[in-house]
């Protein structure tokens, strides 16, 4: 009767105890998962962070080859204004020359 009595203390000792490991196996993979979360959360924000920058970085540097492309079309066109008016210059420069060969 006694020994009856152990065992069914000792059965209700190992209910017990394993009642305890399993909620404190249920804590662990509970903080396991809001770790993960967590990290997840802070790996995407991360991310998103870099990804507006990269894309602010983008517009920059788009804005900057736009204007640079610019101001080198705007080069090239005086730059062939300045060639037109010097060939219109020496080609008036001639004609002068030839009406004064027709004078004489």
């Amino acid at each position: 009767r006694l020994l009856a009595k152990t065992l069914a203390v000792l059965e209700d000792h190992c209910q017990y105890t394993r009642a305890i490991l399993d909620e404190a196996h249920d804590r662990v993979s509970t903080l396991r998962r809001r770790s993960v979360l967590t990290t997840w959360h802070r790996v995407a924000n991360n991310a998103k962070d870099d990804r507006r920058l990269k894309e602010k970085n983008a517009i920059k540097y788009g804005k900057r080859l736009m204007m640079r492309r610019a101001i080198q079309a705007w080069h090239s066109g005086v730059k062939n204004y300045q060639e037109e008016r010097e060939m219109d210059i020496l080609i008036e420069a001639k004609w002068v020359q030839v009406q004064k060969w027709f004078d004489e």
